[in-house]
């Protein structure tokens, strides 16, 4: 019993009740949402009236970042109609959100994000509620991981010399390349940044079967 309760809201069909649902409250009205089926003109002795709840919208919905550090934002509006009070949560430990918790109508929802430093992408949500709204709204940020790979992992080469010979380096990160037999030359791409190549020579060999490499690195990779 609410002797104060001026309006009770309900987003379904009228739920069942015993005698005294509202107690006192001789001055409520019971809100319902517009369109909904089973509404008459009163419910439990108190009039009955159609309201329309708010709907939350965000944009973009999904945002895709680097995997370094940084920040991004959302814009939130109210898409229904009425007053929307908004509140915004970051669910994932990696994500702070620095601007914009809270909010009336419409605004800005700031966020900043800490490095990735995994080789696989990872997802995070942020939900924004608000009383009285149709539905909560969550929005993604998805960062990618740190990448770096090269093309072709391996090669066999006979006897003779071989010269200007080119691997293809995939990255998102800065990297090096290094021989590490001194009868492999490392001649261009020794180091760079994103995607690239390195070139290199392959001295001739009069004796055994041997084997050297090239090591890529970078990024913590």
């Amino acid at each position: 019993w609410c002797a104060n309760l001026t309006g009770a809201y309900f987003l379904g069909t009228p739920p069942s009740r015993g005698t005294y649902v509202f107690g006192y409250s001789n001055n409520s009205t019971v809100y319902y949402v517009s369109g909904t089926s089973g509404w008459g003109s009163s419910f439990a002795g108190r009039p009955t009236a159609p309201f329309s709840p708010s709907t939350i919208a965000a944009t973009p919905e999904t945002r895709a970042v680097g995997f370094e550090a940084g920040t991004t934002t959302f814009a939130v509006a109210n898409a229904g109609a009425g007053t929307m009070t908004y509140t915004a949560i970051a669910l994932d430990p990696w994500m702070t959100i620095t601007g914009g918790a809270t909010g009336t109508g419409s605004g800005t929802i700031a966020i900043s994000y800490l490095d990735n430093l995994d080789t696989t992408a990872r997802t995070g949500t942020v939900s924004i509620t608000a009383l009285g709204a149709a539905a909560p709204k969550s929005v993604k940020i998805v960062q990618e991981g740190r990448r770096l790979s090269v093309s072709p992992a391996s090669r066999f080469y006979s006897c003779a010399e071989a010269a200007g010979q080119t691997i293809a380096v995939s990255a998102n990160v800065a990297w090096t390349a290094t021989a590490s037999a001194p009868w492999i030359t490392v001649t261009s791409g020794n180091a760079g940044t994103g995607n690239g190549a390195t070139s290199f020579n392959v001295a001739s060999n009069s004796g055994v079967i041997r084997t050297g490499t090239i090591e890529f690195s970078g990024g913590g990779i």
